[in-house]
């Protein structure tokens, strides 16, 4: 397990937070969040902290593309500058937020009020106001926002690809946005 925080830091009972997202439930079911809950919870049971509130937005994108609000992130964010936890755990990082900004404001949050944030996936707990901890976490943020980037390149390459090919009567299209008849 990496630990980015000195270890006197964990040695008492921390109230912990949980947050769990996923941006497409395609099935409606919330396996996945309900894994990564599973997940989270473990870690929390490992680490001896008190699970004080869960946080879950089912099938709501973190991207700068999103079109639904995830009203759970904003009352997390509300309940950590509140002062309610000691700790944030995630299952990973992109499970936060994938647009850098907002991201920032959550490292800078957790920084004032002395969050630590434990993601799952790293098996590491990670202190903001120590830089290695920063610095990780900071990274984290850059790759998902330049996935996110990635992908909306990707699909907007295949839609122009796709409007250049001539269409086949009774076709549809690969990601179901309706016919291309002629």
């Amino acid at each position: 397990m990496e630990v980015i925080v000195p270890p006197a830091i964990l040695d008492h009972d921390l109230r912990a937070a949980i947050y769990d997202r996923v941006s497409k439930d395609t099935r409606r079911d919330a396996t996945s969040v309900r894994n990564q809950h599973q997940a989270t919870q473990a870690a929390c049971a490992a680490n001896g902290w008190l699970i004080a509130g869960t946080y879950t937005d089912n099938h709501r994108s973190a991207s700068r593309f999103a079109t639904r609000p995830r009203e759970d992130w904003e009352r997390l964010l509300e309940d950590l500058g509140g002062g309610l936890y000691d700790v944030l755990v995630l299952w990973e990082s992109s499970r936060g937020d994938r647009e850098l900004e907002m991201w920032a404001r959550l490292l800078n949050l957790c920084r004032r009020r002395g969050i630590l944030i434990h993601v799952t996936t790293h098996h590491g707990t990670y202190d903001m106001q120590y830089p290695r901890g920063r610095r990780a976490l900071a990274d984290d943020g850059v790759n998902s926002a330049y996935e996110v980037e990635k992908t909306s390149h990707r699909i907007r390459r295949d839609i122009l690809v796709n409007a250049r090919r001539p269409s086949t009567p009774g076709a549809t299209s690969r990601r179901g946005r309706g016919s291309l008849r002629t």
